[in-house]
C-alpha cells in the first residue's frame, strides 16, 4: 500500500484532475490510498467566506458559496462533458455546498468562529475535490466497459492508444486489446479512430489530427455513433 497526496495545483483544473486520475490508475497494483487537497485557491476562499459570515456579511458569504458552486460545476462539465455524467457529480456536490450556505447563515447569527466550524468549512473543499477526482477516475474506465459489453476483441480493434506510459505495452482488461502510445497509433495509419473517452472528443481529435493526412476519420460511440469528416 502507498499513500498518494495531491496538492491544490494537482486538482486545480479539469486537465490537472485527469492527469491525477491517470497517475493513480498507473499505481493500482500498489494499492494506493489517495488524499487530495481542495482545488487551487478554494481553501482561502472558504476561510474568507467564514470570516465574512461571522462578521455579519451574510450576503457576501452566500455569494462566495455560489461562486464556489459555479466553479466546481464548471470543472465537472469540463472534466466529464455536458450531460448526465457531469450532472450526477454536480448533484453529489450540491448538498455539500448547501450545507456550507447553511453554516454561513448560522455563523452570521452567532457572530464568531470556532475551531470546529473552521475545520468543517475547510474540509468542504477537500470533499468537493475528491468527488471530482473519483469521477475522473471512473470516466477513464467507461470506454473499456463499453468494449467488454459489446464483446469487442483485437480482431475488431487492433490497438488502443493511451498517453499514460504505465498503460503502454499492456492489454485492456477483458478485451485483451494491446495498448500503445499515440505515436504508435499514428504510425499504424488507421482508417478510423474510435474515441472511447467520448466526453473528451474535441481534445483528442485535436491531439490526433494527423490522421487526416491519409484520410483517417474519428468515430464516437455515444450518445449515437458518429463519424467525423
Amino acid at each position: 500500500m502507498i499513500i498518494v497526496k495531491f496538492g491544490g495545483t494537482s486538482v486545480g483544473t479539469a486537465a490537472a484532475i485527469r492527469a491525477t486520475a491517470e497517475i493513480v490508475r498507473g499505481r493500482m497494483s500498489r494499492g494506493p490510498v489517495v488524499v487530495v487537497s481542495a482545488l487551487s485557491g478554494v481553501t482561502n476562499a472558504l476561510l474568507a467566506m467564514a470570516e465574512q459570515a461571522a462578521a455579519g456579511q451574510l450576503i457576501l458569504a452566500v455569494q462566495a458559496v455560489e461562486g464556489l458552486r459555479a466553479r466546481h460545476f464548471a470543472e465537472a462539465e469540463a472534466l466529464l462533458g455536458p450531460g448526465r455524467a457531469s450532472e450526477d457529480v454536480c448533484s453529489e456536490m450540491s448538498p455539500l455546498l448547501d450545507d456550507l450556505a447553511s453554516l454561513a447563515e448560522a455563523l452570521s447569527v452567532l457572530g464568531h468562529l470556532t475551531p470546529r466550524s473552521l475545520d468543517a468549512i475547510a474540509a468542504t473543499g477537500e470533499m468537493l475535490s475528491s468527488l471530482l477526482v473519483v469521477a475522473a477516475y471512473g470516466a477513464a474506465a467507461k470506454g473499456n466497459t463499453l468494449l467488454n459489453f459489446c464483446g469487442v476483441t483485437p480482431a475488431d480493434i487492433s490497438q488502443v492508444a493511451d498517453r499514460n506510459p504505465h498503460k503502454q505495452s499492456k492489454f485492456l482488461p477483458g478485451t485483451h486489446i494491446p495498448v500503445v502510445s499515440p505515436e504508435a497509433l499514428l504510425q499504424a495509419k488507421p482508417d478510423y479512430v474510435l474515441i472511447l473517452p467520448w466526453n473528451l472528443q474535441e481534445e483528442i481529435r485535436q491531439q490526433l489530427q494527423g490522421i487526416k493526412q491519409w484520410g483517417g476519420r474519428f468515430v464516437t460511440p455515444v450518445p449515437v455513433v458518429r463519424i467525423y469528416p
